[in-house]
């Protein structure tokens, strides 16, 4: 009778464990894994319930689903096994739960145990990982004693660390001793490995890995790897990791790239290459964190217009302005006329009166000379009107000239077809990701893309700056290496020439881990401690190179070109060409009307 009483007291007050333990977890659904008594699996039930938990429990003979039974997408999981039984079967219940990752920040256990040695052979500790929540009771006398069990990483040669967690009696109930975060007091690796990878394409035979990644003086090409490697080496100087650093040079033989490939086998914890977050990844990779901004665009300069526009001439006034000029020239010639036809004078006519007028408003003197004061007014006020209009005409087209306006072409690859200039691109895995976008846009330049030789696609960075500069040719990169040539070899008036348009448009990529996620928590965390500290800014202005300046203000002379003044050379051609029409006119009148006379 004393032991059956003194088992009831045992379970009542393992029950009163898991109630304390879970309200102070704050879980919101409590399953378990118990020994099957179905008095004390209501008795935790109606405990559980009564403080708001939702409970569910599976004896050891209860046939279930295990992954539906513990899996969890948008809430917190309390998971309890009660090791003290003969009949659970501990080792599949953690073998389950290690086959489909279930020690992540998603769930907290509770294991009731005779003893530690028990459990620690029952356990599966390869999935475990720094934000394991994992504690084990274990009966001592009048209390229990809880300790924290986590692994940071088993695979990498990580040892099981078990902590003192709390201690728990029916007067005082739960007492906690690690009152910290997690990762707070996890944070030191004790320099575990982690591997990392990316594909470096230009590193020398001769020099060694971690020396050319670590090199920023001569960052050229391999600036996305070297930013990447940084970063990553930053986040294992905060956990005290020790990296092991590898790199890809051949891309043969790889179903997603070499990196992600050797994500997916697991092989590698992280790729220090920051890559396109692109749903194809996503199925077999985890995102990092986002890290930098991105985007490729074809380069070239927009050059001066190379064709005669006749309605530059025009241009410096508006239309109204114009029509404005029009109507007032014709009320000054009628008033202009009236008034000389009123004063008697036989030698003006009315188209003398025209001349008159026209030649004043054009600053070219007059024909007669008015003689009385109302004619000199009235042709006084024509050439101050006419002195006015000069100014603010030839004031508009200096100001036109030091401010000419680039005719460039508007950020579409549809533009870019038309203008029917030479396409070349850098060899860059980005550019294949592109190829198999669906946008409309990007479906039109492809197949335009396609019918271009093989042999014309591809061009070296270098190369393909050096034809920027002879114009009619545009070049695909990523901008930061294109303007690495471009401040040693444009001069001003290139660098403001220069053009843009993008095919992978302004977005941001990101660092990838492997979707075990050993570190995957612990990565975000030391990346955005990097952030908000100014590193990763710092970071992204030493790495890449700037876009060079375009200085608008800088004084420059520039000659006019034959095409902007043919319009002017035109005019002139065609005033002398009417001039000796109505000479001829005027002659062949005068020869016919002579012999009449």
């Amino acid at each position: 009778m004393l032991i059956i009483l003194f088992f009831h007291l045992a379970f009542a007050q393992n029950n009163e464990i898991i109630r304390d333990y879970f309200i102070y977890k704050r879980v919101p659904i409590v399953v378990g894994f118990s020994c099957g008594n179905i008095t004390n699996d209501f008795q935790i039930i109606k405990m559980l319930n009564k403080v708001g938990i939702s409970v569910s429990i599976k004896g050891p003979s209860a046939e279930y689903n295990f992954y539906k039974f513990l899996n969890v997408s948008y809430w917190r999981l309390g998971v309890f096994v009660d090791l003290r039984c003969q009949d659970q079967n501990a080792r599949a219940i953690f073998n389950q739960s290690t086959s489909h990752r279930m020690y992540d920040y998603a769930y907290n256990w509770l294991i009731l145990a005779k003893n530690m040695s028990h459990c620690l052979h029952k356990l599966n500790d390869t999935a475990f990982s720094i934000i394991t929540d994992f504690v084990v009771s274990i009966p001592n006398y009048d209390y229990y004693e809880l300790y924290d069990i986590y692994n940071p990483n088993k695979e990498r040669g990580g040892i099981l660390n078990i902590t003192r967690y709390a201690t728990w009696n029916k007067d005082t109930g739960l007492k906690i001793f690690l009152s910290k975060a997690k990762i707070l007091r996890r944070w030191n690796f004790h320099k575990l490995k982690v591997i990392v990878s990316s594909a470096v394409k230009r590193k020398p035979e001769n020099i060694p890995l971690l020396e050319y990644l670590e090199d920023h003086d001569n960052i050229n090409l391999e600036d996305w790897p070297k930013f990447g490697f940084t970063l990553v080496g930053l986040f294992a100087d905060i956990f005290n990791l020790s990296m092991h650093v590898k790199a890809f040079t051949k891309w043969s033989n790889y179903t997603n790239g070499p990196m992600m490939d050797s994500l997916i086998e697991g092989t590698v914890d992280i790729g220090y290459q920051p890559s396109l977050i692109v749903p194809k990844r996503l199925d077999v990779a985890k995102v990092l964190m986002e890290i930098m901004p991105a985007r490729t665009c074809f380069m070239f300069l927009t050059l001066p217009s190379t064709t005669i526009q006749i309605s530059s001439i025009f241009r410096p006034l508006a239309w109204n302005s114009w029509y404005m000029i029009f109507t007032c020239f014709i009320i000054s010639f009628l008033i202009f006329s009236f008034v000389i036809k009123s004063e008697h004078i036989k030698s003006q006519d009315y188209g003398s009166s025209l001349l008159t007028t026209l030649g004043a408003i054009c600053q070219q003197g007059a024909q007669n000379m008015p003689f009385k004061f109302a004619s000199r007014i009235a042709l006084f006020q024509i050439g101050v009107y006419g002195l006015l209009i000069y100014n603010y005409y030839s004031a508009s087209i200096v100001s036109a000239r030091l401010n000419i306006p680039l005719n460039k072409l508007n950020d579409s690859l549809y533009i870019l077809v038309a203008s029917k200039m030479k396409l070349s691109s850098e060899n860059t895995v980005i550019m294949n990701i592109l190829l198999q976008d669906t946008n409309p846009e990007m479906i039109y330049f492809k197949n335009y893309w396609s019918q271009k030789p093989q042999q014309q696609k591809i061009m070296e960075v270098e190369e393909g700056v050096r034809q920027i500069m002879d114009g009619g040719f545009a070049y695909h990169c990523v901008p930061e290496h294109a303007y690495y040539y471009m401040n040693n070899y444009f001069d001003q008036k290139m660098i403001c020439q220069l053009t843009e348009i993008h095919w992978l448009r302004p977005t941001r990529v990101a660092l990838y881990t492997n979707k075990k996620g050993y570190y995957h928590e612990v990565g975000k965390i030391g990346l955005m401690k990097i952030f908000a500290t100014g590193l990763l800014k710092r970071e992204l202005k030493r790495t890449f190179v700037r876009k060079p300046y375009c200085n608008h203000d800088a004084s420059s002379i520039e000659s006019v070109t034959i095409y902007e003044a043919a319009p002017i050379i035109l005019l002139l051609i065609s005033g002398m060409i009417l001039s000796i029409i109505i000479c001829l006119i005027e002659n062949i009148i005068f020869l016919i009307t002579k012999p009449k006379q």
